[in-house]
């Protein structure tokens, strides 16, 4: 009876989870023609070629949808340069008018947001040398600036509003060329200063790659100390024969070498941002024990700070899980949830640390039998959650190992409630339910190669986009003994949204068949913003005579 809680709280997990899917993507305006799209009888003979620039709606207005109903695209939204659309009767091409490209008074092209399409999911050794070549570097030159990246010598510094940049690559590794910021907040970058003096830039927020103009640091130099005249000794007197003696000559002096003084490092102030940031994840799985469970991981950060090792998030965060399940006679449930503070820092170099730290929180427990035993506890929680992303690999281009994830979290139990009792009768005796000190849950993941792809060595579309992992992990209220789960068998999406692993959970040296599913929430909200800017920008570029393919 009690296990309807339980089941309503992962009920109503999965409904989150559809109703969150439905809220990012509620917005999304797609043509798509409909499944049954019956064959025109009539021959229709009008054609038109798509250029550059084109869409449906841009070039057809309201008959876009006739256009692509008739020439059943997949996706209305999607047209390739050089296409050949048939017309239906009474439909005709606009003349569209593209506005030229509004510069600066320069000439320059104003750069205002960096954070959208970054070229590709993650920057790639191969493509740095490819845009760099195409840039006139030099073999020795590509080779330095890749050993000072992989070696995290490259300096961090700010580039304020008005920033020149003669180049920047974007989008698939390709180049705009004169550009001038025109950012409202100042961005970061890492310099990477070559000895042929040029300095080859990546930009944090969007990892895009650029240049700068070289920084010729000014020496200072300590003049020579000025020598003091030195005093003649008089000669003897004529008339006064002088005795033989020494002439001490005086020391000579030497000016010391000028020389160069550094110029001592400044502690790199904190810089604080505007805005916010926010991360949510959701798991969800269960064993043939029969065992289900459901939870989630999540913060919002309303303040970002810029410093040396990279961003600091600070806000609120909170971690929760609930469960059901049953062992031969006994049915179980519970839940558990703690809410706190939260900080992540998100170093330049792809490695991100996570702390909630205090979080205070709950624990529920039901359990009962056939037999009429019934049982209950509760108890407060004091506890605290760290994990740490490491993808230094992924971002260096490497193709195995190339990511990793460790997480504990742990919890100290007091305020100890329980009560049991036996077909109605209060059971006094309640000294095995107190004993509950804590709870551990530690565990990690390998994402052990980039795709697919790579480790059967095929070229196939599904193959680039799974990423295989093995995950192992571990949970533990004291004093019972450890539960264990290994899933040897794992994929994840390459956009890192969805997963989905499976293998054995063990408990008191019993395994039984488990999986579980995960859902990054957080992310997929970000990519979806990040998709709706991207195609504003790529319509406005457009609308300017822009050729984006």
């Amino acid at each position: 009876m009690k296990s309807r809680t339980v089941l309503s709280l992962i009920l109503l997990v999965s409904l989150v989870i559809a109703g969150s899917w439905w809220f990012l993507h509620r917005d999304e305006k797609s043509l798509a023609a409909p499944p049954n799209v019956s064959k025109p009888t009539k021959p229709y003979v009008a054609k038109y070629v798509v250029k550059s620039g084109d869409t449906l709606g841009l070039v057809f207005g309201k008959k876009a949808r006739a256009v692509c109903e008739l020439n059943q695209l997949k996706n209305c939204n999607i047209i390739r340069i050089r296409q050949e659309l048939s017309l239906p009767d009474g439909v005709e091409a606009k003349i569209v008018v593209r506005k030229p490209v509004q510069r600066l008074a320069d000439g320059s092209l104003p750069i205002a947001r960096l954070n959208v399409d970054p070229y590709g999911p993650h920057r790639t050794t191969e493509k740095d040398r490819k845009i760099l070549e195409g840039r006139g570097y030099a073999s020795v030159e590509i080779d330095e600036y890749l050993s000072l990246r992989d070696q995290g010598k490259c300096v961090r510094e700010e580039f304020p509003r008005g920033t020149k940049f003669p180049w920047m690559a974007y989008g698939k590794a390709r180049v705009l060329e004169n550009l001038t910021a025109v950012w409202k907040q100042p961005e970061f970058g890492l310099v990477c200063q070559l000895q042929s003096g040029r300095n080859v830039v990546i930009l944090e927020k969007c990892d895009n790659l650029t240049e700068v103009t070289p920084r010729v640091p000014v020496p200072v130099v300590i003049p020579p100390p000025v020598t003091p005249p030195v005093e003649e000794i008089p000669p003897p007197e004529p008339s006064q024969p002088a005795e033989p003696s020494e002439i001490v000559e005086p020391p000579k002096v030497e000016p010391p070498t000028p020389s160069l003084v550094p110029i001592p490092d400044q502690p790199e102030p904190k810089v604080k941002v505007r805005g916010s940031d926010y991360d949510a994840a959701l798991y969800a799985g269960g064993d043939t024990s029969p065992v289900g469970f459901a939870g989630g991981i999540g913060a919002y950060y309303p303040m970002l700070t810029e410093t040396k090792h990279g961003r600091l998030a600070t806000g609120v965060g909170a971690f929760g899980s609930g469960w059901l399940g049953k062992t031969e006679d006994f049915s179980y449930n519970g839940a558990r949830g703690a809410i706190g503070l939260a900080n992540k820092l998100s170093t330049p170099g792809g490695v991100d640390f996570g702390i909630k730290f205090p979080a205070w929180g709950k624990s529920w427990e039901r359990g009962h039998n056939s037999s009429g035993y019934q049982m209950s506890r509760t108890a407060s929680l004091f506890c605290g959650a760290f994990d740490v992303t490491d993808a230094r690999r992924e971002r260096a281009g490497e193709k195995w190992n190339p990511e990793y994830l460790l997480y504990l979290q742990l919890c100290r139990a007091s305020n100890i409630k329980a009560e049991h009792s036996y077909q109605g009768v209060p059971i006094t005796d309640t000294t095995p339910l107190q004993n509950l000190s804590g709870i551990i849950s530690v565990g990690g993941k390998l994402y052990w190669a980039k795709d697919l792809d790579t480790v059967f060595g095929g070229d196939s579309e599904w193959g680039k986009k799974l990423q295989p992992f093995v995950e192992l992990g571990a949970d533990r209220a004291i004093p019972t003994p450890w539960s264990w789960h290994a899933y040897p068998i794992g994929v994840r999406t390459v956009d890192k949204i969805w997963g989905v692993g499976v293998g054995a959970h063990v408990t008191e040296g019993r395994a039984v068949f488990g999986g579980a599913v995960t859902y990054d929430l957080g992310r997929d909200s970000k990519l979806s913003i990040e998709r709706k800017r991207w195609a504003e920008m790529v319509k406005s570029l457009e609308a300017q005579g822009v050729a984006v393919d």
